[in-house]
């Protein structure tokens, strides 16, 4: 492998030999073959690392860690020793569509400014079995607000332009659970975020799962990303309770929930005075925001105190009782993933 290789595509793996063949056979089948496959072994006591070893493609680099040094540091490993100009990232339980590479590379390769490409997904179930699909949002403003809510890019289906991720100082170790969103906010700030709207990545859902491991931990790091953004890119300072109001949905006191509601007004105004000519950006956040609020309002109907707040949604969308029956029918009807941040 020269120096001028395109893609790095890196997957860490720790105790993964369940699902392990399946994951590297996805990335090696791939119609882009011009990579190199860097695989970590982050002090597996299974057979992973055997299995890995036993592979004869020369694309593989193949790289064991004496002792378990946990994903963060395992990933900016990664990204020390690859030798792309782009780093794709892949997980040892999913499965990569095999034009993966191709279209997100076609795409970044277009793009100078282009920071990270991710893509829709499919859930697949400990058997392989195919499940809901999720298609992210597209739009690279779009995304901007979604960083308030939550990662907007699927980690495993994302490829990164190196040099940004470099100059972003790589994964911080310190969001640990949440490493993904905070890159996405870094990056965002250094270049456009956005996604390809095909389904790439098949993502398992088992119980070994990291993520569905340290749900709490995901949670709190990923609120503290959104207050981060919440300060830094709208100039609002929001009260971590009230975050996961807005977040959660699960506001407890009276007065939390109407402070998320005024404050989900108030950054969709923040974001409108800053994308005035973007009419496509503002229409997304204009329903979603208003989506937001009437969904808080409908937790607590019986409320009647938060009755005038239904203002403030109707003062962003005119049409929000319209778009909140069609995403009702969305998601019990049609059973469509997220098209939207919502």
């Amino acid at each position: 492998m020269d120096n001028d290789v395109l893609v790095s595509v890196l997957m860490p793996i720790y105790n993964g030999e369940k699902y392990l063949v399946e994951a590297i056979d996805s990335i090696l089948k791939q119609t882009y073959k011009e990579f190199e496959f860097i695989i970590i072994d982050d002090g597996s006591t299974d057979k992973s690392y055997d299995i890995v070893k036993n592979y004869e493609d020369k694309r593989i680099k193949l790289i064991r860690n004496e002792t378990n040094i946990q994903l963060v540091d395992t990933l900016n490993k990664g990204v020390s020793l690859s030798k792309g100009r782009y780093i794709a990232r892949m997980d040892c339980d999913d499965i990569a569509h095999t034009e993966r590479l191709e279209k997100q590379l076609r795409l970044i390769e277009k793009n100078n400014d282009v920071a990270v490409v991710g893509a829709s997904i499919q859930l697949i179930n400990e058997y392989g079995k195919k499940g809901r699909k999720y298609f992210y949002p597209e739009d690279s403003d779009y995304l901007s607000w979604c960083l308030l809510y939550f990662s907007p890019i699927a980690h495993p289906a994302a490829m990164i332009r190196k040099t940004m991720l470099e100059g972003v100082g790589g994964y911080n170790k310190l969001m640990t659970h949440a490493e993904d969103h905070y890159l996405w906010y870094r990056l965002s700030q250094v270049g456009k975020i956005i996604n390809v709207n095909d389904v790439l990545m098949y993502i398992r859902k088992h119980q070994d799962n990291v993520t569905k491991k340290n749900v709490r931990e995901n949670v709190e790091k990923s609120i503290f990303v959104s207050k981060v953004v919440s300060k830094k890119i709208y100039g609002i300072e929001i009260d971590k309770k009230v975050m996961e109001c807005i977040r959660l949905k699960v506001c407890g006191k009276y007065s939390y929930i109407k402070q998320a509601i005024k404050y989900v007004g108030d950054l969709y105004d923040s974001f409108a005075a800053g994308h005035k000519n973007k009419y496509d950006s503002i229409e997304y956040i204009k329903k979603d925001a208003a989506l937001r609020i009437s969904t808080l309002i409908l937790r607590r109907i019986y409320d009647f105190r938060l009755w005038p707040s239904m203002y403030y949604s109707l003062r962003i969308n005119k049409l929000v009782f319209f778009d909140l029956i069609k995403l009702i029918v969305e998601i019990l009807v049609l059973r469509k993933g997220n098209t939207r941040c919502y």
